[in-house]
């Protein structure tokens, strides 16, 4: 069970350990949301190698929310599953973020780390139901191997100077594009998969940046060839 923060007052307290919590049927929360109100009551105290806290999800969990981080680093908390894979309920995604219904988003913020293998499925709207979504000077780091497969929209959008870490992700099966970097943006999807994605799997523009050593999927330009709409490295 999670630990209650110390201190008078409901204000925030020093994580001077490492946590995990649990998310789903029988664990310590029922949602992911839940998790991280309860997790940002804290602040990890500093140390060389730092505390982390972990938000598992349990076995048959599915994602009937959304996650979106305005102006709130947390970076420092990695979302894991017990499930090789986790249900993304499209349907849900139904609060309005940058003209897109992502999943994740975030928006002068840094999102959790992904360690899921999240998987969309075809309940309600696929318009515009992207996987990640960050805006203005943001931060996303999805982990190699996991990430969001089958996104109604984009997988990952990535826009105005924010930047992603999404080497070895996973954005398969996207209704436009599986990884779109734009307006000075930075992703690096090096070994990354789009593949199947409808409209393409890369796809930078505005000056965007995309890493792709060793990604699978196609792109919207010509690898090293820098245009107006920006560059892919391959």
């Amino acid at each position: 069970m999670p630990f209650s923060p110390s201190g008078s007052g409901g204000g925030s307290s020093v994580l001077q350990a490492d946590t995990t919590v649990t998310v789903g049927s029988g664990g310590d929360y029922a949602t992911i949301n839940e998790a991280l109100e309860y997790l940002s009551q804290f602040f990890p105290a500093y140390i060389q190698e730092g505390y982390t806290a972990e938000i598992s999800l349990l076995t048959g969990f599915v994602m009937s929310e959304q996650v979106i981080a305005k102006g709130v680093n947390l970076g420092w908390i990695t979302i894991t599953s017990v499930d090789a894979e986790v249900v993304i309920d499209r349907s849900a995604l139904t609060i309005g973020f940058e003209g897109a219904f992502p999943a994740f988003a975030a928006c002068n913020g840094t999102l959790p780390i992904i360690d899921v293998l999240f998987n969309m499925d075809s309940s309600g709207s696929a318009t515009t139901r992207d996987g990640i979504n960050i805006s203005t000077n943001s931060d996303a780091t999805a982990l190699p191997g996991k990430g969001v497969k089958n996104a109604g929209g984009k997988g990952a959008f990535i826009a105005k100077t924010s930047r992603a870490e999404l080497d070895g992700a996973v954005f398969t099966g996207a209704g436009t594009y599986g990884i779109e970097a734009r307006d000075m943006s930075h992703v690096n999807a090096e070994s990354s998969d789009t593949s199947g994605a409808t409209t393409g799997g890369l796809r930078v523009i505005s000056a965007g940046l995309i890493e792709a050593s060793g990604a699978t999927g196609t792109l919207s330009q010509t690898a090293n060839t820098l245009t107006g709409n920006g560059i892919i490295f391959q």
